[in-house]
Formats: structure tokens, C-alpha cells, sequence
């Protein structure tokens, strides 16, 4: 469950590289995405399990057995990078995701993934993003890292009566990372997060509401190990001060996390007219951070870290049963706020508020038979406010993000399918970066075919991040085969 302290900027149509799972990466208030990513052909409103992640309302968002395979690689070549980015790096990942109606009363989906990262000429860093921790960990080496390992995901929803719903969902991931370089540097990380929820169906099905809880646990473990000589490592409070530890032949980071979220949903459909509908779902939820390093018999606090905060979306769509136009329009406000303090003074040493506005459209129009296009806006404003106090420094800052996509998609025939996507965005990154503002421009191609076993199809991306007044880059390019039917 490690939690981005900095803006995340999920822009709508950027996301084309977003995976379902996230058992490594698990935040407090997981992102909401826009556009379902299993189907190039096929646009549909965000239903009420997508918006507020609540296990009991997936039987009434999924009403038909489903199969989906899918194995995908995509390079990604910091020419443009922060001091401890790697230079590059290798994704590799395979997917396979089923949900599946067992009977009137139950639901059942289950997701088993393998991830691969490959990062070379990691300078230092034994994080995987040393910009995602307030108490980040760094050794003396430079060299490349190797991350694997899978990711498991259940889920079962179940009617108590026709109007009752019950719901429950796991996700767990473990993950290793090896440094090919000596001091030998290791990390171990493996999470949990747990939902529990229940539903109200309507008995016209034009009415549904719900509430879940969540808990979230996440254990990691970083090592720097002895090969000629001690292993030296610094632990960074912030981005401006570090403390190096003792010189021994294990130096260990523990990083313990636990969190919960409580949340509701709410959601009408059928509005005066047929196909107007609206989705509402608000949520409150905390994490906390123990961070102790040194040996492994003796390790010593060196921070505590909490956030908390509230989250509320809703959404307005449109979708008429005897036709394939679809438009909804969405809004989120987010709320948090951080603080951290180190371990052996206790007293605070870092403060972060932070408030995220974000608004947005998609529209779906079925030009011919045989052709329709997706098009669709974002915009966000990140309103920062960080502090760090060892060292005097403030950060206050509005940040305005915007997006928009436009996905022409083609019906060569019955069974051949093609699609073309392009993105076009601007994001204002936090202060790190060194840049006031990323271009961003993102290309996509995909084709799928059906057979009698089922659909084949495959994708093709390209994206690519310009700095503004740099005149290197971060680009990004991929391919993806999957299965489905």
C-alpha cells in the first residue's frame, strides 16, 4: 500500500499503459479510470463498482461470464530523468482475469498476473521510485535492478434475498528486487488489501446503493549487504536531508504500513427518461508508516508518517437502450493530508495538504453502422501545499493538468475489429522534476479478430513527454497481445 504523497496526475486517455491489479502499489483512494480497458469496440458509461470499488455491487456491473488474457512488454527511455530514475526500463507482464455467474445468487472473478520491471543505470536509489517515500533509501552504487513476482486477486458477490447483496475481495502481491552490483541490495516487498461490502438492488433495477471497508497492509524490507566492504547507506526525511547509517555488513530498512477505508454509493438510473442516469460515491480513509533501519537485531525509528483524507465522485450519464450513444460527464474532489515526523525526536517534520479538483467528459458517437468515435476532456487542479522543517523549505503551488483523446473505432466486418487513438495532454509536475510543465502526446493502434474459440487482438503504443525548455525527452513505446471471450 504505498501511498504517492506528490499530485498523481491520472489524466484520461494517458492511462492506455494502466493495469487492473495493483497489489504492489495499492493507494489509499485507488484511481478511477474513465474508459474500461478490456474491449476496443464497445463504449460504456462507468458503472458504480468501477467508481467506488465495492465488492457487493459487482454481480449487478457484470452480467456475463467473461475471459481475458492478455501478455504485453513496453520500454520506457529516460532521456529526460531526476537524479535517482533509472535511465531505462523493461516491463514485462501476463494477465488472465475471468468473472463468472455461477448461478442466480453468486458471482465469482479472479485476476492472476505476473509483472517483471527491468531498471538500468539506477543511480544509488534502492527504492523502486525513490520519489514515491518521504523516507527513502539509498546505498553508494550505481547498476541495474531486476523486480518480479505476481499478483493474485478474488472477488465473490453473493444475494442474500433479490434485493440484498453481500461482497468480498482480495488482493495480494509479494515482489523481489535484486541490484546486480555489489554492495549486494535486495528488497522484499508483499501486500494485502481486504474489501468487505454490501449492496441494495432496486426491484426495477433502477436504484442501487452500497457501502464497503477496507483494510490495507503492506510490509517491505530493503538490504544493503557486505561484499568487500561495509555497506554504506543514507535515509532521506523529505527531499533535502539525509542521515548516513552506520557502516555494517547488513543494513536494513523495515517499512510497515497499515491503513482503512470506509466509503458509500449511491446510484439512479432511468431519470425522467430512459438511459439518463447519475453515480455518486464518497469515501474517508487513513494510512500509517513505521520506517526503522539499521541491523537486523537492532533497528532504530527513523520516521512515522500519516495520511488521511476524503474522497468524492460523481458522475451523469446518458445512454439510451435503443441506441449505441453513450455520454456521461464526471467530477472528483479529493482531500488529503500528510504529516511525517522522525523517529528518535518526535516532532513533526513534514507537512503536506493537498486538494484535487478534476472534471471531465466522454462521448460516444456510432457515425454509421460500421463506424463510431470516443472522444473526451479532463481537466484537474492540484492545489499543493508542502513544507519540510529540518531544513526550511515550502512548496505552495496550483497545478493545471489537462487532457483529451480522441479513439476512432472501425468495424472492417463481422468479426475484424481496428481501432485509432491519440492523446494529447499537459501536466505541471512538482518541483523535483526540474520543469515547469510536460507536453504530452500519446498514440495508440489496435486490431482484433474473432474466431471460434474467441478474440484475438493486439495493441500498439507510443507516448512520449517533453519538458517544457529541455530538449531531451521521456518516451515510451509497447505492445500488447490479449485474448478474450
Amino acid at each position: 500500500m504505498k501511498i504517492n504523497k506528490k499530485p498523481k496526475c491520472v489524466i484520461l486517455g494517458i492511462l492506455m499503459f494502466s493495469t487492473y491489479l495493483s497489489a504492489y502499489n495499492n493507494p489509499l483512494f485507488p484511481d478511477i479510470v474513465v474508459e474500461e480497458s478490456f474491449s476496443n469496440t464497445i463504449q460504456a458509461p462507468m458503472n458504480l463498482y468501477r467508481i467506488g470499488f465495492n465488492p457487493a455491487l459487482f454481480k449487478i456491473s457484470y452480467q456475463e461470464d467473461f475471459v481475458y488474457y492478455s501478455a504485453n512488454s513496453f520500454d520506457k527511455i529516460n532521456f529526460f530523468r531526476r537524479v535517482y530514475d533509472p535511465k531505462r526500463q523493461r516491463d514485462y507482464q501476463f494477465y488472465f482475469y475471468t468473472h463468472k455467474i455461477l448461478d442466480k445468487k453468486s458471482t465469482l472473478a479472479a485476476a492472476v498476473q505476473y509483472n517483471r520491471a527491468d531498471q538500468y543505470d539506477v543511480y544509488r536509489s534502492l527504492e523502486k521510485n525513490f520519489y514515491d517515500n518521504y523516507f527513502s533509501y539509498i546505498d553508494t552504487t550505481k547498476g541495474n535492478v531486476k523486480y518480479d513476482g505476481p499478483q493474485l486477486w478474488f472477488l465473490y458477490s453473493y444475494s442474500l434475498t433479490d434485493n440484498l447483496l453481500l461482497g468480498f475481495e482480495i488482493d495480494y502481491g509479494i515482489e523481489r528486487g535484486l541490484k546486480d552490483v555489489y554492495t549486494k541490495c535486495e528488497t522484499v516487498i508483499r501486500n494485502l488489501d481486504l474489501k468487505f461490502g454490501f449492496g441494495f438492488e432496486s426491484d426495477d433495477s433502477n436504484f442501487n446503493a452500497g457501502a464497503f471497508a477496507r483494510y490495507l497492509n503492506y510490509e517491505g524490507q530493503y538490504n544493503a549487504v557486505k561484499e568487500l566492504q561495509d555497506a554504506f547507506v543514507r535515509t532521506y526525511f523529505g527531499y533535502h536531508v539525509f542521515r548516513d547509517e552506520n557502516p555494517r555488513s547488513l543494513n536494513r530498512k523495515n517499512d510497515h504500513k497499515e491503513g482503512y477505508e470506509f466509503g458509500a454509493q449511491l446510484a439512479r438510473k432511468n431519470i425522467f427518461i430512459d438511459g439518463l442516469g447519475v453515480h455518486l460515491s464518497g469515501s474517508y480513509g487513513a494510512r500509517y508508516t513505521d520506517i526503522t533501519v539499521g541491523s537486523t537485531a537492532l533497528p532504530h525509528d527513523r520516521g512515522y508518517w500519516v495520511r488521511d483524507g476524503y474522497r468524492i465522485f460523481g458522475d451523469v450519464f446518458y445512454q439510451p437502450v435503443a441506441s449505441n450513444l453513450m455520454f456521461q460527464l464526471f467530477y472528483e474532489y479529493r482531500d488529503f493530508n500528510d504529516w511525517a515526523k522522525a523517529g528518535e525526536y518526535n516532532v513533526v517534520t513534514i507537512e503536506n495538504d493537498e486538494v484535487r479538483r478534476r472534471f471531465g467528459s466522454v462521448l460516444y458517437l456510432p457515425l454509421m453502422s460500421k463506424v463510431g468515435i470516443s472522444t473526451g476532456f479532463e481537466m484537474e487542479n492540484i492545489q499543493s501545499d508542502y513544507h519540510e522543517y529540518i531544513v526550511k523549505f515550502d512548496y505552495n503551488k496550483d497545478h493545471h493538468n489537462w487532457n483529451g483523446f480522441a479513439d476512432l473505432k472501425l468495424a472492417i466486418n463481422q468479426i475484424t475489429n481496428v481501432h485509432f487513438k491519440g492523446t494529447r495532454g499537459i501536466i505541471e509536475p512538482w518541483f523535483y522534476w526540474n520543469t515547469d510543465k510536460f507536453d504530452i502526446v500519446a498514440l495508440q493502434f489496435g486490431f482484433d479478430r474473432l474466431y471460434v474459440f474467441g478474440t484475438l487482438g493486439f495493441d500498439i503504443n507510443y507516448e512520449i513527454w517533453e519538458p517544457k525548455s529541455e530538449t531531451n525527452s521521456i518516451n515510451r513505446i509497447g505492445i500488447a497481445l490479449n485474448y478474450r471471450k
